[in-house]
């Protein structure tokens, strides 16, 4: 799921935002893993934020308990983060 989210925002940096910078993290910690996807392009409009790609990371982070958010900070770019729980594994015996 979260290699499906990194897709997404990439295919939306390529796509729209003309950055020259791009910076993707992940950082797990007390069971809930974060992806968080930065770049330095031109940044987001209300209507390309509700955009269908920016969207479906919203519904697929939701749709397994997580949360994600998109954001254009007023030093430009945009921010896509979001985060799940991990799934715990059971020994098999």
């Amino acid at each position: 799921a979260l290699r499906r989210i990194v897709q997404e925002a990439t295919t939306n940096v390529v796509r729209h935002a003309n950055a020259r910078r791009v910076c993707c993290t992940l950082a797990c910690a007390e069971g809930v893993a974060t992806v968080r996807f930065e770049d330095d392009g031109r940044g987001l409009s209300a209507e390309r934020a509700s955009g269908s790609g920016l969207a479906g990371i919203a519904r697929r982070a939701r749709s397994l308990g997580g949360h994600a958010s998109v954001s254009s900070p007023a030093s430009g770019g945009a921010v896509v983060e979001a985060s799940l729980r991990l799934a715990r594994r059971v020994p098999l015996d």
